[in-house]
Order: structure tokens, then C-alpha cells, then sequence
């Protein structure tokens, strides 16, 4: 019949056979569950600590960036530019054995972002991809 209306008030119009069973789309299969290996326990890493550390490491690795001319032999010996993997590789020697466990590659990086906005470092991708450059900006 025509003008029927449904129990949700829509107005099926004169062919209601959109309803039968025969035109419904059928269940698709379902996929495997994938097993994800995540930490069972909550990390507590104290990230103002882990940013100092970091900011040293950096700071102590490329020098500053406003340097006396008394300093700028010294200076010159130092890189222009660290690649993140090896702050994040010092960062770990440095810090304490309770603090290692719970700092993660991912939680460093995050830290490496925190400081590039405070202190104004300059990151780059590698030509490979695989790493970051970090340098203090002039």
C-alpha cells in the first residue's frame, strides 16, 4: 500500500521489499585476532628529568649556539648536527636503572619535541629515513 509508514515514521512507498530477508546483504567474514604486545603496567617517567638530560646532552654535544671568540676554537671541533638515535642511546647510559625500564624510544621522541619548541632546535630527516638530525638553531 502506498503511504505506508514505518514504526520509525519513514514512509516505506508502494514496494516494501527491501525488507524481506532474501535482499539483505550477507554477514561478512570475520578476520583473525591479532595478537598486540603491549605493557601490562603503567610507566611513570618523570619527563622533566628525561628533557633535562637530553637538553644536556645535546647542549654538551653541539655546544652553544652563542659562543664567545675566546670559545670559538673549541667550538668548531664540535658537530653541527646529532642524529636522535645516538641522544637516545646517551640518554639511557645517563639515566638510572629504574628510570631505563620505564623509558621508551617513543616517550624520547616526544621529549625530543617538547625541547625543539622550548628551545628552538632545528630537526631534518636523514636522506635514508630512518633517523633524525637535531641541531641548534643559529
Amino acid at each position: 500500500p502506498a503511504g505506508a509508514v514505518s514504526a520509525f515514521g519513514f514512509d516505506l512507498g508502494a514496494d516494501q521489499t527491501f525488507l524481506l530477508p532474501a535482499n539483505l546483504v550477507a554477514q561478512p567474514q570475520k578476520v583473525e585476532r591479532i595478537h598486540i604486545d603491549f605493557t601490562k603496567r603503567a610507566k611513570r617517567v618523570d619527563v622533566k628529568k628525561v628533557k633535562e638530560q637530553m637538553w644536556g646532552l645535546i647542549e654538551g654535544q653541539l655546544g652553544e649556539s652563542q659562543s664567545s671568540d675566546s670559545n670559538s676554537d673549541s667550538n668548531s671541533l664540535k658537530k653541527s648536527a646529532i642524529s636522535f638515535s645516538d641522544v637516545y642511546k646517551d640518554l639511557l647510559a645517563s639515566l638510572a636503572p629504574s628510570a631505563k625500564e620505564d623509558l621508551s624510544f617513543h616517550i624520547s621522541f616526544v621529549c625530543l619535541l617538547h625541547l625543539a619548541n622550548e628551545k628552538g632546535l632545528h630537526l631534518s630527516g636523514m636522506d635514508s629515513l630512518d633517523d633524525i638530525n637535531v641541531a641548534l638553531s643559529c
